[in-house]
Formats: structure tokens, sequence, C-alpha cells
């Protein structure tokens, strides 16, 4: 299992990036991505599962509520399939409350880490 934290996604030949648009810094995120002016780079706000279809690395930003940005995405189903990407070896990075949502443990029975194991 890969996951980056904190740190840069490595650049493939046409990159897909998906940023969890949710809540928190989404735009914020997809706007970094866009300013890096890479044709190969492609920033996707992803808000419902079949968003990550063919996605190259995930983006789970924070600046809102870790308990909400869980429940949401475990409703679209989005939660489950982010956690086999990332067992399967696709990046993922988190920046707040999607550090908290990527970690191990949590520390709040309100939100199930998915972290690496």
């Amino acid at each position: 299992m890969k996951w980056i934290i904190g740190g840069v996604l490595a650049i493939a030949s046409r990159m897909k990036v998906c940023v969890v648009g949710y809540q928190g810094d989404v735009e914020e995120h997809i706007q970094t991505l866009r300013s890096l002016r890479r044709r190969d780079v492609v920033a996707v706000r992803a808000r419902r599962l079949s968003d990550l279809d063919g996605c190259n690395g995930i983006i789970i930003p924070g600046g809102g509520e870790s308990t909400t940005i869980y429940r949401l995405t475990v409703e679209s189903g989005m939660y489950r399939r982010i956690v086999e990407m990332a067992e399967s070896g696709t990046p993922v990075m988190g920046t707040c409350a999607g550090l908290i949502l990527i970690s191990k443990e949590t520390f709040d029975e309100r939100v199930r880490g998915h972290g690496p194991t």
C-alpha cells in the first residue's frame, strides 16, 4: 500500500489526480495542481464514486470536519474504493481532516481510519 502524506505525487504520463470534493480546501488543491502548468497533470474534483475511475492519485483535502467527510465518502461508496485503490498502489495524500481520514488510528470512534495496517 502506498500512502503519500504531505509530499508530492510523482508525475506519470497523463496523470489524473482526483481531489475528493466534499469539504475543505478543495478548490485550493485543484488550483495548486493546475498551477504546475503541466499538460500531463489533470486535476479532477471527485464527488461521486465514478469520478475515481482512472485516477492515478487521490488527494483528500481538509479544512472541514473529518466526521462529515468520512460520512459522505462512506455514503457515496468512495471510502471503500479509496481504500482498495490505496491497497493496490494508488498514491493517496491527505491534508488536515483528510490526513485524519487516511491515518491508521483516528482516536475518534466516529471516524474509522483506513491508513496502512
